[in-house]
């Protein structure tokens, strides 16, 4: 039974509304100060900063859904009194400004204001803003990525100056501010209140000098990201001069209300989002990478249902951390059924393969390793193919004339056909071209428009891999007497070697291998894939692929998908199609012409086919996300598990995951996301996974222990802080 995802939803609305409630313990107006302070202002300052808190919550969880980042970003403040999101450069984001009530996606009355009836001001930390699509595939040094390990840049100061969070280690993610009623500033440090702020015009109302107050060094209308000095931070109100020589003595010189948002409280949202897209990402997987049993059967799960059947889905092989230099990389040697049937990994325990994309799109993926099979079909026109470079202009070839009277030999053109009741099929041919082992860093890119949306597959082929693969076709010209130019393939000797010797012809008449003894002319066609080097298929997306349902891993396999490209939308690849004649062969083939011919008029159709695991978005790789991420399934739903149904009752042992409540160990499938950590690879001979243990809590990282305790994980573990989704459960 898979937990509902629309309870989950309502109750990630009532935890979020939880969170905003809190804040108001640190930021001042205890009982102590009550007196001093009109109980409805605070009261009614205390409801509108929750309900701004609560938005910004919603609006990090949501953020993937609008943008192309991952979730915890918060919106950047506006720096004038209407209130919309301000841009998202640097200079706007790091600036205190006014609440963005009018944002787009962001879920909140935008005519709520304060007790005294001003709307909100606000400043947000540079690691959560919200950041260009582009930000993250230029940041170098991680500034810009939002995980688990992230940190708020903003201090807070409590009432007496104490540093209560410290932006240059652990400071919040975002404050918000009720402005209150005008008062005077201390504008130049000397403790002289002199400056009234005024809030008449629209320029005074677009400056936070006239609504955010002062104190000794402290100044709320400005603060520094990372910085923990009195000037870099906000203090808390409400504050009274104590200066007996002052002339605000005993009078409120602070009356900003304020309500934080901490890194954690962000963070926590984001990682419920990350769980959520990953568990959408291997349900749709799921509901292809399967069989389907009785009924009248169906190609995902679906529809197999829907017609009566059975669906026995398996989850991909996954990777135990072994073997790779770097956590980014997903090598080739994933674990499958060798490793698993030997016993030197479980195949059910690890990280999630993916290319953190959609497959076969223009849009840019992660480089993965995976085999690389390339199938194309040729149909050989009718009409006169393109010659794209050519000293004689076109090449028109012949097919199979079938049923015709009085027969046609040798065979002839469509006209010919018809003209003799005879029925015309186009030569056509389907062959394999590469079928080779794992290449490297294959990757889908986003490239330049040539013709509407473009796209790429690129990939690497290993050094000692290279092998120029080739397919080859002769074919002759079916009028001795006057070459017209249509071509006709020329019959196999036997041997299913391609040659000019199957050309031959014996008193005009077709003698493959035999004697040659008329004078023909022969046209020799080449089809060479070239598998030296990087290979790039540059596509145009303007029609895009015909993409196939994939195929579900097996126990000798790893799932696969293939996309189909007309050959009219293949702008370039290692592909060419060239060619040769010989106007007068009779013993030699001499070549008197050549060229290359078009892959559009030659109607090719090119299939490429690839392992095919979860589409996981690819923030989840940009953001570091995918290091922290580790899925676990019950035995029974490997890919080399032949039993129907799926049933880890009836084939144990089932997850059991302790403090899930109700029945604990009947869990097909987890998902287990770490909080704060470190990878440190300080073994490099066993690579990552004997540092598990360094990442997730210790109950939950035996992935690679053969003992049993591999099954058991505890969502509520002492001391830890991981995060465990169930997927599906019995």
């Amino acid at each position: 039974m898979k937990p509902s995802r629309q309870s989950g939803f309502a109750l990630l609305i009532f935890v979020i509304m939880l969170m905003s409630i809190g804040g108001f313990v640190l930021v001042g107006y205890g009982q102590s100060v009550l007196k001093e302070v009109e109980v409805k202002r605070f009261e009614h300052n205390k409801r509108v900063l929750g309900e701004a808190k609560a938005a910004l919550l919603l609006y990090a969880h949501k953020y993937p859904d609008f943008n192309a980042q991952g979730p915890g970003r918060l919106p950047c403040p506006y720096d004038e009194v209407d209130g919309y999101s301000g841009g998202i450069s640097e200079a706007i984001c790091e600036e205190v400004g006014r609440f963005p009530r009018l944002t787009v996606n962001l879920d909140f009355f935008n005519e709520t204001k304060d007790a005294s009836g001003e709307y909100l001001w606000y400043a947000v930390s540079e690691e959560f803003r919200n950041v260009a699509s582009t930000d993250l595939g230029a940041n170098t040094n991680g500034d810009l990525v939002v995980n688990s390990d992230s940190a708020g840049t903003i201090s807070i100061f409590d009432q007496t100056g104490a540093l209560v969070y410290d932006g240059n280690a652990s400071g919040v993610a975002a404050v918000i501010i009720a402005p209150g009623a005008n008062i005077s500033r201390d504008n130049n440090g000397n403790g002289t209140y002199d400056y009234t702020q005024i809030r008449g015009t629209v320029a005074q109302q677009n400056d936070p000098i006239n609504y955010l107050d002062t104190f000794n060094n402290f100044d709320n209308s400005d603060f520094l990201n990372a910085g923990n000095n009195d000037a870099d931070g906000f203090i808390l109100g409400p504050v009274f001069e104590s200066d007996s020589n002052s002339a605000a003595h005993n009078t409120v010189v602070v009356n900003d209300q304020f309500i934080i948002v901490t890194a954690q409280e962000v963070i926590d949202v984001a990682e419920k989002a990350v769980l959520g897209a990953y568990r959408d990402s291997i349900d749709d997987y799921l509901n292809v990478a399967g069989a389907c049993t009785g009924g009248t059967g169906g190609t995902n799960k679906t529809e197999c249902i829907t017609n009566g059947g059975a669906w026995a889905g398996v989850y991909p092989w996954l990777y135990n951390y072994n073997n790779i230099a770097a956590l980014s990389d997903f090598p080739a040697n994933l674990v499958g059924a060798t490793e698993f049937a030997n016993n030197l990994a479980p195949g059910n325990f690890g990280r999630i393969p993916s290319i953190f994309t959609d497959y076969f799109t223009e849009t840019t993926g992660q480089p993965i390793n995976t085999r690389l099979d390339v199938s194309v079909s040729l149909t050989f026109p009718l009409t006169p193919a393109t010659v794209a470079s050519s000293a004689s202009g076109l090449l028109q070839f012949n097919g199979i004339c079938s049923g015709e009277s009085p027969p046609l030999n040798p065979p002839t053109n469509a006209a010919n056909c018809a003209s003799n009741a005879g029925s015309f099929t186009p030569k056509s041919t389907a062959f394999n071209l590469l079928s080779t082992g794992v290449l490297t860093g294959v990757q889908f890119l986003d490239i330049a428009d040539v013709v509407g949306q473009d796209g790429q597959l690129a990939a690497t082929v290993g050094v000692g891999d290279e092998d120029n693969v080739t397919q080859e076709f002769y074919f002759w010209d079916n009028d001795e007497v006057a070459p017209t130019g249509i071509w006709t393939l020329c019959e196999d000797d036997g041997d299913g070697i391609p040659q000019v010797t199957d050309c031959n012809r014996t008193g005009g008449v077709p003698n493959p291998g035999g004697t040659q003894d008329t004078n023909s002319e022969i046209l020799h066609v080449t089809v060479e894939f070239d598998t030296s080097g990087v290979i790039n298929f540059d596509t145009d997306y303007t029609t895009p692929p015909v993409i196939s349902a994939p195929v579900a891993a097996t126990g000798t396999s790893h799932a696969s998908i293939s996309a189909t490209f007309a050959g009219a939308n293949i702008i370039s690849s290692p592909l060419t199609i060239s060619y040769e004649i010989d106007r007068h062969y009779h013993a030699n083939f001499d070549i008197e012409e050549t060229g290359t011919l078009d892959f559009g008029d030659l109607n090719l159709i090119m299939t490429l086919g690839m392992r095919y695991y979860p589409e996981l978005p690819d923030w989840a790789f940009s953001n570091g996300w995918y290091d922290s991420l580790m899925m676990a399934y019950a035995v029974d739903y490997l890919p080399s598990s032949v039993s129907v149904p799926k049933d880890c009752a009836a084939t144990p042992p089932c997850i059991q995951v302790n403090g899930s409540g109700g029945t604990i160990d009947d869990k097909i499938s987890i998902l287990t996301l770490a909080g704060q950590h470190n990878w440190i690879d300080d073994a490099p001979l066993n690579d990552f996974r004997d540092d598990i243990g360094d990442v997730f809590d210790a109950e939950n990282a035996d992935i690679n222990d053969v003992d049993g305790t591999e099954y058991l994980f505890d969502k509520r573990a002492q001391g830890g802080n991981d995060k465990i989704l169930i997927i599906d459960e019995l």
